[in-house]
């Protein structure tokens, strides 16, 4: 199983890339700063979700390397489980805030 925040720094490598992608990088890492588990770990996995979800499946081993990653990332259930955080946080505005900026950034 890929491991979400080894991916994360492989991302990070390659997410807009040079400086932007830098940036993007910084302001993930300050929004997940002090924000629950299990907000931390919804932003690392949406980034991970568009990264992949760009990706261009070149041949057939790529298209499975994208696959499995996608569904390690469980990327089929991103809005379910941001609808769940935006529930359980919904009196906490710094998290729907956080979560805002998240979506923002690669939107």
């Amino acid at each position: 199983m890929l491991r979400v925040g080894v991916m994360i720094a492989l991302l990070a490598l390659d997410l807009m890339g040079g400086a932007a992608g830098a940036d993007v990088t910084s302001e993930l890492r300050t929004l997940k700063r002090g924000q629950p588990a299990p907000v931390a770990a919804f932003i690392d996995r949406t980034i991970g979700c568009n990264h992949f979800a760009g990706e261009d499946p070149y041949d057939a081993e790529h298209r499975a390397f994208i696959a499995k990653a996608m569904r390690d990332l469980r990327c089929d259930r991103l809005d379910q489980d941001e609808a769940k955080l935006r529930r359980r946080y919904a009196h906490t505005p710094t998290v729907l805030q956080v979560l805002d900026r998240a979506r923002a950034l690669i939107d």
